[in-house]
């Protein structure tokens, strides 16, 4: 999270922030060792995404009859 404050006039609070905030992110861009994290959750299918010796059909193999 990052959290700023600075002093503005009330009347150009609006653009001001605008202004400070694209400068912070273009700051940012120019840097590849920056970068920003965020909240997120992967649900993971292994049917579909898994190793072919880890999905259920390979892990239970229906006995031979023979």
């Amino acid at each position: 999270m990052l959290t700023i404050r600075y002093l503005t006039d009330p009347r150009k609070r609006r653009g001001s922030e605008q202004e400070l905030w694209e400068n912070i992110l273009d700051a940012f861009a120019a840097h590849n060792d920056i970068d920003f994290a965020y909240p997120t959750q992967r649900f993971y299918a292994n049917l579909t995404e898994g190793k072919p010796g880890t999905r259920p059909e390979a892990v239970y193999k229906a006995p031979s009859s023979g």
